[in-house]
């Protein structure tokens, strides 16, 4: 019996020496997924979509753009939110019905959104509801949506037609 004990033992140390190398590898291997996973990967990069719709809204013979704007965070990192530069841009134009021009669009005024967030974690939707008077006799209005995040800047763009999709204020016919 002892003999066989003698037998077993080189070839113990061997496997044991082996299983030791295999556990190293994998610990080396893991750490290398982790860092392509985390560092190189484009997982926890900050990915933001953009939303921004529009409504011309008519009341009292006067218009009104009711404008929404959403911000949601697909990506696995929390992204902060610059007060400073996010902002909503909204830009006017009588564009006449000439088939082929440059539309001249007015000088954009800005208004502020997302005020109440200074970031939005993973997964998050932030949706804002706002209300502006328009100029009147206005043909479209060009909504600019831009969020700024450090050193990076998120934009979305909508053009609405005034007048044709434009809701008009209940009318009541049974006062007649």
């Amino acid at each position: 019996m002892l003999s066989n004990n003698s037998n077993t033992a080189p070839w113990s140390d061997l496997l044991n020496e082996i299983e030791k190398v295999l556990r190293i590898l994998a610990i080396v291997m893991a750490g290398i997924w982790a860092y392509y996973r985390y560092f190189r990967g484009r997982t926890f990069r900050p990915r933001v979509e953009l939303t921004v719709s529009g409504l011309v809204v008519q009341k009292d013979g006067k218009e009104y753009m009711v404008a929404t704007v959403g911000l949601q965070n697909l990506g696995l990192s929390r992204v902060g939110i610059d007060q400073i530069g996010t902002a909503l841009f909204v830009s006017t134009s009588n564009a006449d019905s000439s088939p082929f021009f440059d539309v001249e669009w007015s000088r954009p005024s800005g208004f502020q959104v997302f005020t109440t967030h200074t970031g939005i974690e993973p997964n998050e939707p932030i949706v804002n509801k706002l209300l502006y008077r328009l100029p009147t006799g206005q043909s479209f209005v060009k909504l600019h949506l831009q969020v700024v995040s450090g050193k990076q800047k998120y934009t979305a763009d909508e053009i609405i037609a005034c007048g044709a999709q434009m809701v008009k204020e209940p009318h009541d016919d049974t006062a007649l």
